[in-house]
C-alpha cells in the first residue's frame, strides 16, 4: 500500500469527509434550528447547527464514556432518540398527520415527473425567451459569482498548503502528534484524562470521526488538523462578510489568514498542518463572536444558543482559546453598552450570564476528574505556572499593517458617525483588534507567562487577520463617494492577494515530524495484512501511540532483556517454551540510526538526553541480540528495509487448538 498514492488518499479522505459531513452537516438538521433570522442565509443557519452540535457530541460522550457505554451504536442510538424526540414536539397531532399526507403526494408527484422539474425554478426556465431579463439578471449576479470565484480560490488554496503535508507523509506533524492519537484512542478504550487531566474535547471530536469514518485513525489525526486551520479560515470570512455586509471584506481576512505565512504567524505557521487541539478551538472562535454580536443586535435567542454553543465547545476544547473568545464576550458586551441604537441591557445582562454558564461547563469535566482523584496532567500544569523573562515582541510588516487597519477603521467610523447601522460592529472591531495587540505585545511582558508568551502570537495572528479584513471594508467605505469604486475594488484585491502570497513567500507547509516517514508507512501496511490484536510490534516511544488499540506494541528493551535470542522465538528467558501470550506475527523495528529533529529546535536537548541516547543503545543491544538469534536460527525473514531502518517478521507457531479458540471462540 503506498500511503500516498491518489487512489488511497481518496479513499480515506471520502471515508473522512463522509464522517465529517454526517456528523456535523446532515445529523444536526433533524434535531437542533438554525439562527433566527438566518432562514435565507444557509451558512449561517449551519453554522449556527455545527456549533450546537459541537457541544451535545463532547458532553454526550462524556457521559457515554463515564458509564461504559460509548460506542457507535450506543452513540447513534440517542442521538435518533433526540432526532425522534425534537420531531415529535413539533406541533399537533393534526399537523403531524398533513405533514404526513404532504410527503405522500410529494413522492407520488415524484413519479410524474423528475426531480429536478418539481422545483420552483422550472416554470420560469420554460416560460417564453425574455433577452432583456435575462441580461440584467446576468449583470446583477455577475458581481456575486465573481466574488464566490474569488473566495473558492482562496479557500482552495489555502487548503492545499494545510493538506500537503497529509497527502504525502504519514508521520504525525510536530511533537504532540504522538500524544494527540493516543489520547484519541484512549476515548475510543472509554478512557477519560489517562493522563491527568486536560480538556478532552478534541480528542472526542477525533474519536468520534474514526467511529464513523472506519479506517484507521492516524488518517484521522492528519486530515483533522488542516481541515481546522482552513475552516477557522471559513468561519473569518463568515463573520467579516455579515458584520460588514461585504464579501470582499471576508474574502480579504480570509486571504491574509490562508496566506500570511510566517509574515503572519510567526513560528506557529506550521501548526496550521499540525493537528493540535488550540487549533481545531479556533473554529468555534469567529462564528461566536458573530452570534453575540446578532444576538445584541437583534436579540434573537436562536443566536444566543448559538453563541453559547460556539463558547462552550471552544471551552471544551482548550482553555486558551476559550479565554480568547472571552475577551472577544467583553469586548461585544461594552461595545454594546456604548451603542444607543442596540443598547440593551436586558440583552447585555444574558448574554453575560451565557458566558458564566459556558465557563461552568467548560470547567465541569475538570472539576468532576478532581473529585474523582486524578490528577492534572503534568506537562501541561508545568507549563501553565511556569514563568519566563518575557521582552517586547519585535514588529514586523503585517503588524504594522494591522495597526494602520485600526487607525483607518477608527477614522471611517468618525466621518460616517451619522451612519449608524455599523456602529456597534465598528466598535467592536477597534476594541477587538486592540486588545489582541495588547495580549500579544504587553500582557507577556508584565505577567512573565510562559505560556502567554510562547502562544499569544498565534492569537493575535487572528486578531490581525480580522483587523485586517475589517480595515478593508473601512477604506473601501470611505471611498465609496467615487463612481468607480465597485469597479476597481475587486482587481485591487486580486492585486493585494497576489503581493502579500508572494511577500509571504507562500509554499505548502511541511511541518517537523518525531521519526522516521517509513515507520508509519510500514505501520499501515502491518496494520492492513493482519486482523486486529494478531500482531506485535517492538519499536521505540513513537510506535505506542500508533499501535494501541490495533494491535500489540513492546519496546525493543523489552525484546532484548526478556526474550532469550538462542530458544524457539518467542522464548523468555528462564523458561523452556516459547510464550504462550505472544501474537502470530511479531515485527522487529531495526533503526540503522536515531532520527533527530533540527538542532534549532527548542526541544532538541531534551530529546537528546531523554530519548536519543537511550535510542543509540537499543540499537547495539538489538544488533548483538539479532546476532545471537541468527546463530540459532538464522535471520528472521526480512519485512522492510532503507536506509534509515529494517523491519524483522517473526511468525509463531500457533497450536491448533489455540488458533480454533481464536477463530470459533471458547465454548460455554
Amino acid at each position: 500500500m503506498n500511503y500516498a498514492s491518489l487512489s488511497n488518499q481518496l479513499y480515506a479522505m471520502a471515508h473522512y469527509l463522509f464522517a465529517f459531513a454526517v456528523l456535523y452537516l446532515v445529523l444536526p438538521r433533524f434535531f437542533l434550528k438554525g439562527a433566527e433570522g438566518g432562514r435565507e442565509d444557509r451558512f449561517v443557519n449551519v453554522t449556527a447547527r455545527l456549533c450546537k452540535a459541537a457541544t451535545i457530541y463532547i458532553v454526550l460522550v462524556y457521559l457515554l464514556t463515564l458509564l461504559q457505554l460509548y460506542e457507535f451504536m450506543a452513540f447513534t442510538a440517542v442521538l435518533l432518540l433526540i432526532a425522534t424526540w425534537q420531531l415529535w414536539k413539533r406541533g399537533s397531532q393534526r399537523a403531524r398527520a398533513e405533514a404526513a399526507h404532504a410527503l405522500n403526494l410529494r413522492f407520488y408527484a415524484l413519479l410524474e415527473k423528475p426531480a429536478w422539474m418539481q422545483g420552483p425554478y422550472w416554470p420560469r426556465l420554460t416560460r417564453k425567451w425574455r433577452p432583456k431579463q435575462w441580461r440584467s439578471s446576468i449583470k446583477q449576479a455577475r458581481g456575486a459569482w465573481a466574488a464566490a470565484l474569488l473566495l473558492a480560490a482562496v479557500i482552495l488554496i489555502s487548503a492545499y498548503m494545510r493538506f500537503y503535508d497529509a497527502f504525502h507523509s504519514a508521520a504525525p506533524a510536530m511533537s504532540d502528534g504522538a500524544v494527540t492519537l493516543a489520547w484519541m484512542k484512549y476515548i475510543n478504550a472509554r478512557i477519560l484524562f489517562h493522563d491527568g487531566i486536560y480538556p478532552q474535547g478534541y480528542y472526542i471530536t477525533l474519536s468520534l470521526l474514526s467511529k464513523f469514518a472506519a479506517i484507521d485513525p492516524l488518517y484521522i489525526l492528519k486530515y483533522n488538523g488542516p481541515l481546522s486551520s482552513t475552516l477557522t479560515l471559513v468561519g473569518l470570512y463568515l463573520i467579516l462578510s455579515r458584520m460588514t455586509g461585504s464579501q470582499i471584506a471576508g474574502i480579504a481576512g480570509a486571504a491574509v489568514y490562508g496566506f500570511g505565512g510566517e509574515a503572519v504567524f510567526g513560528g506557529d505557521w506550521e501548526r496550521q498542518a499540525a493537528s493540535n487541539s488550540q487549533e481545531y478551538a479556533y473554529i468555534y472562535l469567529y462564528p461566536s463572536l458573530l452570534f453575540m454580536l446578532r444576538y445584541l443586535q437583534r436579540g434573537s435567542r436562536l443566536e444566543l444558543w448559538a453563541a453559547a454553543g460556539a463558547l462552550t465547545t471552544a471551552g471544551l476544547i482548550h482553555s486558551l482559546a476559550f479565554a480568547y473568545a472571552g475577551m472577544g464576550l467583553g469586548v461585544a458586551l461594552i461595545s454594546a453598552a456604548l451603542t444607543p441604537e442596540v443598547r440593551s441591557w436586558r440583552r447585555i445582562g444574558l448574554l453575560a450570564v451565557v458566558g458564566i454558564g459556558t465557563v461552568i461547563v467548560s470547567y465541569a469535566p475538570v472539576q468532576l476528574a478532581l473529585w474523582s482523584g486524578v490528577g492534572l496532567n503534568e506537562s501541561a500544569a508545568d507549563f501553565l505556572i511556569s514563568r519566563t523573562e518575557a521582552a517586547l515582541p519585535e514588529l514586523h510588516l503585517m503588524d504594522h499593517i494591522a495597526l494602520a487597519g485600526i487607525a483607518v477603521t477608527i477614522i471611517s467610523g468618525l466621518i460616517n458617525w451619522r451612519r449608524r447601522e455599523y456602529r456597534l460592529m465598528e466598535w467592536f472591531a477597534i476594541g477587538f483588534g486592540t486588545a489582541s495587540f495588547l495580549l500579544y505585545y504587553i500582557v507577556p511582558y508584565i505577567t512573565k507567562s510562559t505560556v502567554l508568551a510562547a502562544r499569544t502570537q498565534s492569537l493575535w495572528s487572528l486578531g490581525l487577520c480580522f483587523t485586517t479584513g475589517f480595515a478593508w471594508w473601512s477604506l473601501w467605505r470611505l471611498l465609496s463617494r467615487i463612481r468607480w469604486r465597485s469597479f476597481v475594488e475587486f482587481p485591487v484585491a486580486i492585486a493585494a492577494f497576489a503581493a502579500l502570497a508572494l511577500y509571504a513567500q507562500l509554499s505548502p507547509i511541511v511541518a517537523y515530524k518525531m521519526d522516521w516517514e517509513s515507520v508509519f508507512r510500514q505501520y499501515l501496511r502491518i496494520a492492513s495484512l493482519h486482523p486486529a490484536k494478531t500482531w506485535t510490534i517492538f519499536s521505540q516511544e513513537e510506535g505506542y501511540s500508533l499501535v494501541y488499540g490495533m494491535g500489540w506494541h513492546q519496546y525493543v528493551r523489552n525484546l532484548v532483556t526478556e526474550y532469550d535470542p538462542a530458544k524457539t522465538p518467542l522464548t523468555r528467558y528462564g523458561q523452556s517454551e516459547y510464550d504462550a501470550d505472544a501474537t502470530p506475527h511479531i515485527y522487529i523495528f531495526d533503526e540503522k540510526e536515531v532520527f533527530r529533529v533540527s538542532k534549532a529546535s527548542s526541544i532538541y536537548e531534551s530529546l537528546e538526553q531523554n530519548r536519543y541516547i537511550k535510542h543509540e543503545e537499543d540499537i547495539v543491544l538489538l544488533a548483538k541480540w539479532l546476532a545471537a538469534y541468527k546463530t540459532a536460527h538464522g535471520l528472521p525473514e526480512l519485512f522492510y528495509e532503507d536506509e534509515h531502518l529494517r523491519i524483522w517478521h517473526i511468525e509463531q507457531p500457533q497450536p491448533e487448538d489455540e488458533e480454533n479458540r481464536r477463530i470459533w471462540g471458547t465454548p460455554s
